[in-house]
């Protein structure tokens, strides 16, 4: 699963923030690792050195010397050793000649002070400091480094929380920052959902960012033209209607005293009337369309419109459509706020739509899903091919099986204005494939407490 743009945004600032900490807190660790035994060690150096000098001052004055080692004030963790006049004497218990490394003793015992880091039997690491004695003989202290080692701990642990907290923060940063820059795309998409919706009015906010400003402005100006293009054509198409109504109605009147008198008219006149009659009827509808669909088609304010009871708009309209359509199969709550002549021409189109392309409706129904109520209508058609399921909502379009049967009812505009009328109303349109084959059209519009 790809992860969103503002999701990445954040983990690249956390990684990058947790890179650096761990590089930092590794430098530090280092620096102060080397720092603290350097120090740890020049200090254990130089008390051995004053401890040496004490020692043989109190051996050439003749005290014992386990005595004299026993006077030795030395630090917690720190053990001596003395090696004189062929003698070993021991500060601590079980501390002997035989743990020492024997490179140092050997250094030692040749005059030459010197000091060795390394792991006792017990895996305590040490470190042993060797001085020969002005008086002869040499003096040992063996310093355990474990508070060292739990300071170096310690360093290390707090070093590892503050990064834990710095990658914290860096991903808090990445996701302001995501939202900073991805705030202008949200507008614009925002913006286009307005726009798709039907509200030819949206725009993007105005901003005083030099990055952003022509961006905005491009944008808007593209919504503007956007939205006098719709406006001319729906303009345009509402005056052609409305012109056309006076010959289509002195045309129709026309018909009709041809009608009257058809039994007097000659055979081929009659087929002529009858082919004209239909053709008007269907001119008729197609301006009544084109006024339809040139109406303003933002959102309705559904919280001023009343509630509708969808199911008594789905019987009324099969009612007075005739013929033997199926009883509604209804479930739940129905209701739905909306403008009743938008719904009944909803249903209406769905119904004509069936019968004339999909062998007649055979199922109808009215469901509540959740917060939303569905619109259901099957035929007995062959179906509609998948590439052109979305076709068919698109004006002028009467799909593949239409064009097959060379139906000359209907104006191509029916689906389109029952998409438009259900986004009117905050819902959708769709096609599905019905069980056991056929079409099946699907309105969802939103109930009426929503």
């Amino acid at each position: 699963m790809r992860l969103r743009l503002r999701s990445r945004v954040a983990l690249a600032f956390a990684a990058g923030a947790l890179l650096l900490s761990v590089l930092l807190v590794s430098e530090i660790y280092a620096v102060a690792s080397r720092y603290l035994v350097d120090q740890r060690d020049r200090s254990a150096g130089r008390q051995a050195v004053v401890n040496a000098t004490l020692l043989s001052t109190k051996v050439t004055a003749g005290t014992d010397p386990q005595e004299s080692l026993a006077e030795i004030r030395t630090g917690a963790g720190v053990d001596t050793l003395l090696h004189y006049q062929g003698g070993w004497y021991s500060g601590a218990v079980g501390l002997g000649p035989d743990d020492l490394p024997p490179s140092l003793t050997a250094l030692v015992a040749s005059g030459e002070p010197g000091f060795q880091r390394y792991a006792d039997g017990q895996g305590v690491v040490v470190v042993t400091v060797g001085v020969p004695l002005a008086s002869g003989g040499e003096y040992y202290e063996v310093v355990q480094l474990t508070t060292l080692e739990r300071t170096l701990d310690t360093v290390l642990l707090t070093g590892m929380v503050a990064a834990g907290l710095t990658t914290l923060m860096g991903a808090g940063l990445g996701v302001w920052a995501a939202r900073r820059v991805l705030r202008p795309l949200e507008d614009v998409t925002r913006t286009a959902a307005q726009l798709a919706s039907g509200d030819l009015d949206a725009r993007m906010p105005s901003t005083y960012d030099p990055d952003l400003a022509p961006i905005a402005g491009s944008f808007n100006a593209m919504a503007r033209t956007l939205s006098d293009r719709i406006q001319r054509d729906s303009r345009f198409a509402a005056d052609v209607s409305h012109e056309l109504r006076s010959p289509l109605t002195t045309m129709t009147a026309s018909v009709s005293v041809l009608e009257s008198r058809r039994e007097q008219l000659p055979s081929a006149a009659q087929e002529a009337t009858d082919l004209i009659s239909a053709d008007l009827a269907r001119f008729a509808q197609l301006l009544e369309d084109l006024l339809d669909l040139s109406r303003d088609v933002a959102p309705l304010a559904l919280d001023d419109l009343p509630e509708v009871p969808l199911v008594d708009v789905v019987r009324r309209v099969l009612a007075s459509h005739g013929g033997d359509l199926p009883e509604p199969v209804v479930e739940g709550d129905t209701r739905v706020r909306g403008d009743a002549r938008r719904l009944e021409r909803i249903v209406a189109n769905l119904v004509e739509n069936a019968d004339r392309y999909g062998g007649g409706v055979v199922g109808v129904a009215v469901v509540e899903r959740g917060t939303r109520v569905r619109i259901v209508v099957d035929d007995a058609g062959p179906g509609v091919p998948v590439a052109e399921q979305e076709v068919v909502f698109e004006r002028f379009s009467r799909g593949t099986p239409a064009q097959s049967r060379g139906s000359r009812l209907g104006t191509g505009l029916g689906l389109s204005l029952v998409r438009e009328h259900a986004l009117a109303h905050g819902g959708g349109a769709w096609y599905e494939d019905r069980p056991g084959g056929g079409a099946r059209f699907v309105v969802d519009l939103p109930g009426a407490e929503l």
